[in-house]
């Protein structure tokens, strides 16, 4: 070894020291994780990025035997992890790492060999980006399995429109020939009606329905699932219900009240893996204004179905983030969409849910609905008002069946398979009193046609849209505001709509 000239032993001796303090320092306090472990295991360098990501201290490790097997409780884990501090290639590689608190940790080490021979260890943690790419993953197969789920549905819709339309036709002849042909064709009726339920209940799984509200017995709603969830649950969950009797009615959509329901009572099944007691109760509820603030919702009265579990319960922070779209109280185990699922459902019913919860006493899950109107709706009756009306639909099958309803109800209809003949037809005249119109078309839709038929238009014609898809994406910012039928739709719900219609058209000209 060289001296250099004029520098004493003593001065190299500190020289030597201060260089390590400064390697000390920049280790322990370096923004990622660094580690050195000797040949027998035990622990020599542990900064403070480990303490931070893995929760042991130096003094915790350096007299334990073998640390890493605190880290890798899993001997094939161990193994690799030995066989790549030993080889020290500096290459990167992907570990699953036990914390002190027992949660497994996702982190990248890589080996180095230092010019003494020994071996250094360089981390850094990657739980959280591997946690936000399976977040977006499962986005992605939300996002893949709604637009499937809506391109089905519209197939579907418009398949149980002709056979609703058809059934409803032959319900007057079938009576004609009998209590049997009568029964035969109403079971084709009940059938295809069970068949749009299903349909909106998948739109409301996959996020694709906008709720439509009415009167609901709430009440029976819930009784009935309730009576079905006791048959699903473990027997060693007790599911009890409390109702007062009546029970005012709420302005609800019931296939979505019944998803909501399900994810509570998944989350609550979860929370109480040992058993315990699942509790419905059924009642009013005053809505204070500053909670009604935070919840983008109106103050007053509502009418609350409260869900009480007496399972694991969740701590504040855990709360806090509750109704968060993709946060999960599983541990990897859920999608974490339930909740936030329940919660935009509810928001749609111009209500909202409330959650409380504290460890080890369960979780109190409150949803709130908006009470029905006192005068309920007249039922839908057939108009046989003279009026000229305009049919698109490019459904050949739905054109016919809708056009010789509506004609055996008594109106004149026209009828054009896209916009751009139904466009046409609007020119050339003669006038019509209103347009019955699909909104997605090929050649040209419902929105182009609406907006060319008022550009072109001295007086255009008031419009009906009928739609089998679901998303408000669908009718544009054109017809967000307009009247809209859903497929599949019943035909004296179309022809009190039509009627309605135009009796507000006439009223307006007057």
């Amino acid at each position: 070894m060289r001296y250099n000239r004029g520098v004493s032993h003593e001065d190299l001796i500190a020289e030597l020291r201060e260089s390590e303090e400064r390697f000390r320092t920049i280790c322990e306090n370096a923004p990622v994780m660094i580690d050195e472990f000797d040949h027998d295991g035990r622990c020599i360098l542990w900064n403070q990025e480990c303490v931070k990501q893995l929760g042991y201290t130096f003094d915790e490790l350096r007299d334990v035997e073998d640390a890493l097997a605190l880290f890798y409780p899993d001997p094939g884990e161990r193994a690799r992890a030995i066989e790549n501090i030993r080889e020290a290639d500096g290459k990167f590689r992907e570990y699953r790492v036990q914390a002190k608190n027992g949660e497994t940790r996702i982190q990248m080490w890589a080996d180095f060999r230092l010019p003494d021979g020994a071996n250094i260890s360089v981390g850094y943690d990657v739980t959280e980006s591997r946690a936000i790419d399976e977040r977006l993953r499962q986005s992605q197969k939300v996002e893949a399995l709604g637009q499937l789920t809506r391109g089905i549905a519209h197939d579907l819709n418009n398949l149980l429109t002709v056979v609703l339309g058809n059934a409803d036709l032959l319900a007057d002849e079938a009576h004609a020939l009998g209590e049997e042909a009568g029964a035969s064709v109403q079971e084709i009726v009940d059938a295809a009606t069970r068949g749009a339920g299903l349909i909106r209940k998948l739109l409301a799984f996959s996020r694709q329905k906008i709720v439509e509200t009415g009167q609901l017995d709430l009440a029976q709603v819930v009784k009935d699932h309730v009576d079905t969830m006791a048959r699903l649950l473990p027997e060693n969950i007790l599911v009890e219900l409390h109702a007062p009797t009546p029970f005012p009615p709420a302005n609800a959509d019931a296939d979505a009240v019944e998803q909501v329901l399900l994810n509570v009572v998944t989350n609550a099944r979860d929370a109480m893996p040992h058993g315990g007691r699942l509790t419905f109760t059924l009642q009013e509820h005053t809505l204070d204004d500053e909670t009604a603030r935070l919840h983008g919702c109106a103050p007053g009265p509502y009418l609350a179905v409260v869900v009480q579990d007496d399972g694991r319960g969740m701590d504040e922070a855990t709360l806090r983030r509750v109704l968060e779209p993709f946060f999960s109280t599983k541990a990897g185990a859920g999608s974490g969409l339930g909740a936030s699922m329940a919660y935009g459902l509810m928001r749609q019913h111009g209500g909202t849910m409330l959650v409380e919860s504290t460890p080890g006493e369960g979780t109190r899950v409150s949803l709130l609905f908006a009470p029905a109107d006192e005068a309920e709706p007249p039922p839908p009756t057939r108009t046989s008002q003279r009026a000229r009306l305009l049919l698109v639909e490019d459904e050949a099958s739905i054109l016919r069946v809708t056009a010789t309803v509506l004609g055996a109800a008594g109106y004149e209809v026209a009828t054009a398979t896209d916009g751009q003949r139904a466009l046409a037809l609007l020119e050339a005249g003669p006038a019509v009193d209103l347009v019955v119109c699909d909104v997605v078309m090929p050649v040209m839709g419902g929105a182009a046609l609406y907006r060319l038929a008022h550009e072109r238009l001295a007086a255009p014609p008031p419009f009906l849209f009928v739609t089998g898809y679901a998303a408000d994406e669908e009718m544009g910012e054109e017809l967000h505001d307009l009247p809209v039928m859903r497929k599949p739709y019943r035909i004296d719900a179309l022809v009190a709509e039509i009627g309605r219609l135009l009796q507000t058209a006439g009223a307006a000209k007057a």
